[in-house]
């Protein structure tokens, strides 16, 4: 297990993408190395053929820098992708063993229903609805096709 720490005293730390996305405009303006590593993170879990089941930006840490108005991502490599982490993996598994909780926030829209199992393309789904949400764009990033 990895601790991952706030942004304090100048040095980079965690923040959610949730509490990132507050910010509008450094959503915006980071939203192609936030979706370039999505679609990363995607192509490995489906390689692996495991889930997560609730890919959301509360369960996706972005390490950042703390600037006065917000935050700057911190990028890795030469492409442009930002330092991400998955967490919170109580449903998570491999595909089609795993099943979603009975009892869970129905104002989501899940890729599926109460009970049923979580399939590879179901958290590309959730991505795929939050971030259309979040930007009204399409998630482009690939993570090569998604197959079963």
């Amino acid at each position: 297990m990895e601790l991952l720490r706030s942004p304090a005293n100048g040095k980079p730390g965690w923040v959610t993408l949730w509490e990132f996305f507050k910010s509008k405009e450094q959503a915006t303006r980071y939203s192609k190395a936030i979706e370039t590593t999505l679609g990363d993170i995607l192509g490995v879990m489906k390689r692996a053929n495991m889930v997560h089941g609730d890919l959301r930006p509360n369960n996706i840490m972005v390490e950042v820098h703390k600037v006065r108005d917000g935050y700057i991502p911190v990028h890795s490599g030469e492409q442009p992708r930002a330092n991400l982490r998955v967490v919170d993996f109580d449903w998570a598994g491999e595909s089609g063993s795993v099943c979603y909780p009975l009892q869970r926030n129905e104002e989501i829209a899940w890729p599926a229903g109460p009970g049923e199992r979580i399939m590879v393309r179901h958290d590309r789904d959730l991505v795929k609805r939050w971030w259309h949400k979040q930007f009204s764009l399409e998630f482009q990033a690939s993570d090569t096709d998604m197959v079963e």
